[in-house]
């Protein structure tokens, strides 16, 4: 949606950088009394594998899942583009990281690293090593 079609819609847009992180995504979402959310990122991956999670009955990961999603329980979930985003061991490592489980998480942006790197997936990688640098220096 442009810019002018949105205010001719009298629809707000408020973007949220996908850079942040998501304390500082939620507190906009949540600061901006957003009804709807246009995403192409990581809610958007979430909602898949949570929605995938509940579809086959996988109730270990319906829990790690819906802490992530249930802040947004209120709102739409629209995905406006497809595009390569992540390995999943990436978004496995950010789980575990979520939950705490510091070791989980560096064994998944570990596995994550070598995948991204063996395939060319030069930017993603670079964003592995930066995440798994950061729980390292965490702990």
């Amino acid at each position: 949606m442009s810019k002018g079609s949105s205010a001719r819609s009298s629809l707000y847009l408020t973007p949220v950088n996908r850079y942040l992180t998501a304390e500082e995504a939620a507190y906009i979402v949540n600061d901006c009394g957003a009804t709807s959310i246009v995403v192409s990122g990581t809610l958007g991956t979430l909602s898949r594998f949570a929605e995938l999670a509940a579809r086959f009955g996988l109730a270990d990961r319906c829990a790690e899942l819906e802490p992530l999603v249930t802040p947004f329980d209120d709102q739409f979930i629209l995905e406006t583009c497809i595009e390569l985003r992540c390995s999943v061991a990436w978004l496995l490592g950010g789980l575990a990281h979520v939950q705490g489980r510091r070791d989980e998480a560096v064994a998944h942006y570990e596995r994550a690293l070598a995948f991204e790197t063996a395939n060319g997936a030069v930017l993603m990688a670079q964003r592995t090593r930066a995440d798994l640098e950061r729980v390292r220096a965490s702990g």
